[in-house]
């Protein structure tokens, strides 16, 4: 009996490897180089450019079809605000069949890396977080939008050049909708980060939904685990008691018993209990723990800021060039100029 030889099996097909590849590609044909990709989004890499001017800057490739108008437009809107806590928006470019965004690199990571760190988050860093955080959130809720999917890769740092400090800064603005269109939107964010009345889609749905999912960061920071990856079926059937239950006070430092209140408060089941990021911002202020030189401190990006040195120690990443910004100014400033000759 013959002996048919096998057949090799075809070489496998690393997508992430060829949707790199390709979005690089359009980004080169769009004039931009590409220095590295750093996350990977829904529809998509994220990757950090440089124009020719030196500036780095994040850039976002999407296919036309799945290109999101209302994430521009929501952060259009939300840009009239001044806030250093939400990564600013920086133009877009419309190639043939994609749309490339360009945005503020942040140049220290996701708050992922904390999580997954070994070393514990100090309370005064965390306090620092949260206080950031929360700026950010109250500025989205006060132009009468709501993120929709708040959790560690959507919540950035970033350290300015010759500066000590690091600041927070919310992204991803694609799930981003107006307060009183949450009913009439599907079911949206990531599941371990989802309120419990987003699972139900439930009526009582508000911006507070947004609290929560910043209420299990915290919490994740603290101990280094998420406490709802499990399904929904199961987060439906939560209530105050068995959320109490599932955040074990077990953390690898001591925290005060203020701070653990404020996670607990931001993880109340019913709405209706659940603070609001001013609430929170005012009640808990004095939890940051800030030496006595720095309380002394008339500049408050001073008195509330992140040392980057904590940052370094605690996730092992260096500090990475940063944008020129005296350069990013002043092409913003000419982009500026040329949208005006244009309407005239």
């Amino acid at each position: 009996m013959a002996v048919v030889p096998a057949v090799p099996a075809p070489p496998t097909v690393n997508m992430d490897d060829y949707t790199i590849q390709f979005e690089t590609k359009v980004l080169q044909d769009a004039g931009c180089l590409v220095k590295e990709s750093i996350a990977r989004g829904a529809f998509g890499w994220v990757f950090v450019v440089d124009l020719g001017d030196g500036i780095r800057r994040a850039a976002k490739v999407q296919k036309k079809e799945q290109y999101l108008n209302r994430e521009w437009i929501n952060k259009e809107i939300l840009q009239k605000v001044p806030s250093e806590n939400l990564v600013k928006f920086l133009g877009k470019k419309e190639m043939m069949s994609h749309i490339i965004v360009l945005m503020e690199y942040a140049n220290m990571g996701p708050l992922t890396q904390l999580i997954r760190s070994k070393e514990p988050l100090p309370e005064q860093a965390l306090g620092i977080i949260m206080y950031q955080a929360l700026k950010g959130i109250s500025i989205i809720h006060s132009q009468g939008f709501v993120h929709r999917d708040l959790k560690p890769s959507n919540l950035l740092l970033h350290n300015e050049e010759d500066s000590e400090f690091v600041t927070l800064k919310i992204c991803d603005f694609g799930e981003c909708t107006r307060k009183e269109g949450l009913m009439f939107q599907e079911i949206s964010g990531t599941l371990p980060y989802m309120a419990i009345e987003v699972h139900k889609h439930a009526y009582s749905m508000s911006e507070k939904i947004d609290i929560w999912s910043l209420g299990v960061v915290m919490y994740e920071l603290m101990s280094k685990k998420n406490p709802f990856s499990i399904d929904t079926d199961q987060i439906k059937k939560l209530d105050q008691k068995s959320v109490d239950d599932l955040l074990v006070d077990e953390y690898p430092i001591e925290y005060s018993p203020k701070c653990i209140g404020m996670m607990r408060d931001m993880l109340k089941v019913d709405p209706y209990y659940r603070p609001t990021a001013n609430d929170l911002l005012q009640k808990y202020t004095l939890m940051i723990r800030i030496q006595k030189e720095m309380k002394e401190a008339e500049d408050l990006k001073q008195k509330y800021g992140l040392m980057l040195d904590d940052v370094v120690r605690i996730t092992g990443r260096m500090k990475t060039v940063n944008l020129n910004q005296i350069k990013l100014a002043q092409w913003q400033q000419q982009q500026q100029q040329l949208q005006q000759e244009q309407k005239v």
